[in-house]
């Protein structure tokens, strides 16, 4: 159930992926600022309704303001944050619930960075949801795993 499937369509960069967890459960790693700064390389503060402000910070770096789009609690997320959309929407499945993440690809020569650092986000997503700890390196780059996926998804996208 926890497959990754990956690619490129309409400048966006889209993911799916199962999780054997239940929707409302997933939608709280996605809406609450404490699980969200555990599983996303950054540290997250927002109000989840639309028009609320996001702030979202790498490491100990200066927090860039964000805004929430769209909330359709257990079913859609939509935040735009770093002059990108990040578009969240889950569904339940027999076992748990798959999730969708499209974001807007900001400079397409940056494409396998972007879909590494949101792979190993997705990972991170799986040990949080199944208690498992979460280690994370201060960036993506530094995260042990990330130039294999890089160089993968450079021959793949």
């Amino acid at each position: 159930m926890t497959e990754l499937e990956v690619r490129v369509q309409d400048g966006n960069l889209l993911f799916t992926r199962g999780y054997p967890h239940e929707v409302a459960r997933v939608w709280r790693a996605l809406t609450d600022d404490g699980e969200l700064s555990v599983w996303t390389p950054w540290r997250v503060r927002a109000d989840m309704v639309p028009g609320g402000v996001l702030s979202v910070a790498f490491g100990k770096g200066k927090p860039t303001k964000g805004e929430v789009l769209t909330v359709e609690p257990e079913r859609r997320l939509v935040w735009r944050c770093y002059g990108a959309l990040l578009d969240w929407t889950l569904d339940p499945e027999d076992g748990g619930c798959r999730l969708g993440f499209a974001t807007t690809i900001g400079d397409p020569g940056h494409v396998a960075q972007s879909a590494a650092g949101y792979h190993i986000s997705l990972d991170n997503l799986a040990l949080l949801l199944d208690g498992q700890d979460v280690v994370k390196a201060p960036s993506p780059p530094r995260e042990p795993r990330f130039p294999g996926l890089v160089r993968h998804y450079t021959a793949a996208l």
